[in-house]
């Protein structure tokens, strides 16, 4: 799913820089909204979150756990 994000926000970034230089006939705030959110899924494709690892018994239980 973040790899999509990412890669939708690449998409969103190139289409804003295309209307904001006049290469596709877009209003320059369209432009900027979708340079905007497409920073934003960029950010949220690119965040990295360890998983939570489960944490082994306490004690001095030495029988494997699964």
């Amino acid at each position: 799913m973040k790899i999509v994000a990412l890669l939708v926000g690449l998409v969103f970034i190139g289409l804003g820089v295309a209307g904001l230089a006049g290469m596709i006939a877009v209003p320059p705030m369209y432009s900027a909204v979708l340079a905007g959110s497409g920073v934003l899924f960029a950010l949220y494709g690119l965040s990295r979150r360890r998983a939570n690892v489960a944490q082994g018994p306490s004690g001095h239980d030495l029988r494997p756990w699964v």
